[in-house]
């Protein structure tokens, strides 16, 4: 599943934030982009798998903003992502690819300025090299096209079944009681 499934979205790149993972017993660094597509269209919407859309507007027909809400945050479990970055809506090529990018967090907000909604979508990967960093700077606070696609599973299988054995224990923990 994609987080977005039409081609080339227009991304603001909000802040940077570094940090690290535990990978294997092993610390690795990564980063965290805030990234915003502003502003939130209901068609842009309903390219976003889940009931965003519902949420966010009044019908499937217009784009009638939802009142009375500010801020909606989502839970899509959306996999990991590949994110292919191309630097206009019309390039053919990406200049970069960012490949096991983790969903962190995905929101809609209104914003001051902003007619409508701003999605804001949190996503961290790494190890990141010298490249990559200086791509990801020169990208803040600009804009930028990204295409994304679901990445290869099979790099953290361990993700999944951990998440899938949380849950199975808290199954057995209420069935318990």
């Amino acid at each position: 599943m994609k987080l977005f499934s039409v081609a080339k979205v227009g991304l603001f790149l909000d802040s940077i934030t570094h940090g690290t993972e535990t990978r294997d017993g092993d610390e690795v660094k990564i980063v965290t982009l805030t990234l915003r597509a502003t502003p939130m269209s209901a068609q842009l919407a309903s390219a976003v798998p889940g009931p965003v859309r519902l949420a966010l507007f009044k019908s499937t027909e217009g784009g009638d903003v939802r009142a009375h809400l500010r801020r909606v945050e989502f839970d899509l479990g959306v996999p990991r992502q590949e994110l292919e970055v191309f630097a206009t809506s019309d390039t053919e090529d990406p200049t970069i690819s960012f490949d096991q990018a983790k969903v962190v967090k995905t929101l809609a907000r209104i914003d001051k300025n902003v007619s409508g909604w701003s999605f804001v979508v949190k996503v961290s990967f790494g190890p990141v090299d010298k490249i990559e960093l200086e791509y990801i700077e020169a990208w803040r606070l600009g804009q930028r096209w990204v295409t994304f696609h679901e990445a290869d599973a099979s790099l953290f299988p361990d993700e999944e079944s951990a998440a899938d054995d949380d849950q199975a224990s808290l199954l057995d923990g209420a069935t318990r009681h």
